[in-house]
Parts: structure tokens; sequence; C-alpha cells
């Protein structure tokens, strides 16, 4: 019998251990040029706190960073960015909607170290529940 509680114990907890896991992997939106856009956790739930996460290489500055809906109309979700070595983080709450599967843009604006302006548009889904 005490073997058969530390076996279903064990079970327990790797089984939390795994969804944990697989709740605190990062989506790669786009890797080029020593730009690289993560964002998570993936999956992409609606009503959960995400975090957007840009890596940029030397002399770059991220200007602006906002999300807008493809699929609906959901209006523009500004972010508050907060600067860190190497790059930049915020964190967001994405709103649900009738659509299960809504597309979603995040649009990027950089600064170039010769101050050009680049702007991203990176598409992205989200959907309701685990």
């Amino acid at each position: 019998m005490n073997a058969i509680c530390r076996l279903m114990s064990v079970l327990l907890l790797l089984g939390c251990s795994d969804a944990a896991e697989q709740g605190s992997r990062m989506a790669t939106l786009y890797q080029q040029d020593g730009v690289v856009v993560t964002l998570g956790p993936e999956p992409v739930l609606v009503e959960q706190v995400l975090q957007l996460q840009v890596q940029l290489p030397a002399g770059f500055e991220l200007q602006q960073a906002q999300i807008v809906g493809l699929s609906m109309a959901m209006g523009q979700i500004p972010l508050r960015l907060q600067h860190h070595a190497g790059g930049y983080n915020a964190e967001f709450v994405l709103g649900a909607c009738s659509d299960p599967a809504m597309q979603w843009q995040l649009q990027l604006q950089l600064v170039t170290p010769q101050g050009q302006l680049r702007r991203l548009d990176l598409p992205f889904y989200s959907r309701w529940g685990q």
C-alpha cells in the first residue's frame, strides 16, 4: 500500500511538471538580422497574462509596439515596453471575442542604428481555454 501511494505521488508530480513546462514555452514570431521576437506562453490564450520579448542588436531601438485584431475589429492594444540590456519586454492581456481562433497582428516600429524606421507586422493567433 505504501509503494502504491509513493507511485501515485510521483505520477502526480510528473504530470504537474509537464503542464508547467508546456505553459512556459514561447513562440518565436520573428528571427532575422539579430532581431528576435517571442510571445508566450504558448498556446496564446485570451484573458491570460502574456509576455512579449524583443531582442535587438546593438544600436537598434524599439520605438512603438501595439497589437490589432485582424479577423475581428478589436481596436488597438498599445504595449507598455520595459527596456533592459539587449531588448524590451511587455506584459498584456488579449480580450475574448466570439472567434475561438482570433488572428492578431503585432506591429513593431524599430529604429535602426542609421536612424531609419523599420516596421514589422507579425501575425499570430489566440484561442480560448486550454
